[in-house]
């Protein structure tokens, strides 16, 4: 049995194996928002609503080369490149094409609640 912990918007805080009634009592204390499931669960695919563990939906992004569409306006996107380091944009919902000065390969991760994050990788050759 676990305990997953979460908060109003249904992002899961944290999973706690409990066990026995007594493990399960003393890990709930006074805590409101939690429920109880025999199903393996992960943060970073799962979330709470009306107190049932679902799966989180998948980003409905396609990639064509170094373009990719379908992002949800609003969603933080983070472009990783080793020359380049780490930076962030939020999305408007158009196609976003990524074209660095600097040849490599780049991550870009995206997150949009309640949304699995995505990773992408863009290989630039100059």
């Amino acid at each position: 049995m676990n305990i997953v912990f979460y908060d109003v918007d249904g992002k899961i805080e944290r999973v706690v194996g409990a066990g026995s009634q007594e493990n399960i009592d003393a890990n709930i204390g006074d805590v409101a928002n939690y429920v109880l499931t025999e199903k393996t669960v992960s943060r970073k695919t799962h979330l709470v609503s009306n107190n049932t563990v679902l799966l989180r939906p998948t980003l409905p992004i396609s990639q064509s080369d170094k373009t990719l569409s379908g992002i949800p306006s609003g969603s933080t996107l983070t472009i990783m490149g080793r020359h380049t380091g780490m930076q962030t944009a939020t999305a408007d919902g158009t196609d976003i094409t990524i074209s660095p000065d600097i040849p490599g390969i780049y991550t870009v991760k995206v997150e949009k609640w309640p949304y699995q994050e995505e990773e992408f990788t863009i290989e630039h050759n100059g």
